[in-house]
């Protein structure tokens, strides 16, 4: 392949989700690992942020909200537990994706 077409895989790979193309599976690294790993590109897992995240909302809950919970929660005696600390997701990511 030319340089050109290679950036375009490349583009085609990171621009768009296979189902965008038409296809109904994902990129298996059988099918094109190597000449993904030619162009350098790995197997990575998608990041895990919520669209809706408010910057402003985290920094309220981390500066005010959480530790006011925090304090009630000396006061009583209690324990405070993150469902997340518990290691199950409602939105758990099966697969993975291929990047730079």
């Amino acid at each position: 392949m030319s340089p050109s077409q290679e950036a375009q895989v490349i583009r085609w790979i990171n621009s768009k989700n296979p189902l965008q193309y038409g296809f109904d599976f994902g990129l298996s690294l059988t099918s094109v690992g190597a000449l993904l790993a030619r162009l350098g590109l790995t197997a990575q897992k998608p990041l895990q942020r919520a669209y809706q995240r408010d910057p402003e909302a985290v920094a309220l809950w981390k500066h005010e909200t959480f530790p006011s919970l925090a304090q009630l929660a000396r006061e009583q005696g209690a324990d405070i537990f993150f469902w997340d600390e518990s290691g199950f997701r409602a939105d758990t990511v099966h697969g993975k994706t291929w990047g730079l």
